[in-house]
């Protein structure tokens, strides 16, 4: 994912013509919603975007979609064909380690067919991650259900026999087309990704384990049971 700085973002500027020569020619957005009023990682947003032109078609509305102010989750040109146009884009809202409460901030810029650009911004709350339950992976393949804890629902635990030096995955869906934590030989840290390298759980001993997994750090433990 790219960095991106950015200004704090406001709900929504008022659209802004570049000068030009045609006063005819003036594309603007006239209204942004969403389609909820916050969301959290894993969930697709939803933006409509309307926009009008004067006598001239507008042609596409560039949106950049940064997360936190700072990371650049996805740059995409949308079309608006006509001279009055709904467009609508979507993004899902990925997951970050240290990951609080933040908004997700859309820079667009409208352009007409012949060039003249407008600029606006809007933006939506993002709430912390919350899953009800992950699940950990074992080299074998088997699964241990992992229910969230009582002193802090950002922590994962599971008691579950473990050989010596196991390695596990984590993921949020059985079928693993959620979020999927896998070590990152490279980073020498539990990321997330595609990667399907399992993450070195460590214990010098078999045996059963109580096995935890933070998903505001990505820290994982196991610790013997007695």
């Amino acid at each position: 994912m790219k960095r991106y700085s950015a200004l704090a973002g406001l709900l929504l500027l008022a659209a802004t013509a570049c000068d030009n020569n045609n006063p005819t020619d003036n594309p603007r957005i006239t209204e942004v919603t969403f389609s909820a009023e916050s969301y959290q990682p894993g969930e697709e947003i939803v933006m409509s975007i309307a926009a009008k032109g004067s006598d001239v078609p507008l042609s596409t509305v560039n949106v950049k979609a940064i997360l936190d102010g700072i990371y650049l989750v996805d740059e995409s040109d949308v079309r608006t064909p006509g001279t009055a146009s709904v467009a609508e884009y979507r993004v899902k809202v990925p997951l970050l380690a240290q990951m609080d409460d933040t908004r997700m901030q859309f820079l667009l810029e409208l352009e007409s067919v012949n060039g003249t650009k407008s600029s606006s911004e809007a933006s939506v709350n993002i709430r912390k991650p919350s899953f009800p339950r992950l699940y950990l992976i074992l080299s074998d393949g088997s699964l241990a259900v992992m229910e969230p804890t009582e002193e802090d629902p950002s922590r994962f635990c599971t008691e579950v026999e473990l050989p010596r030096n196991a390695v596990v995955r984590v993921t949020n869906r059985i079928d693993q087309s959620g979020f999927n934590w896998y070590w990152s030989v490279t980073d020498n840290a539990v990321k997330l990704g595609e990667d399907t390298t399992p993450i070195p759980v460590q214990n010098v001993s078999a045996g059963l384990h109580t096995v935890t997994f933070d998903v505001y750090s990505f820290g994982l433990e196991a610790q013997l049971s007695i």
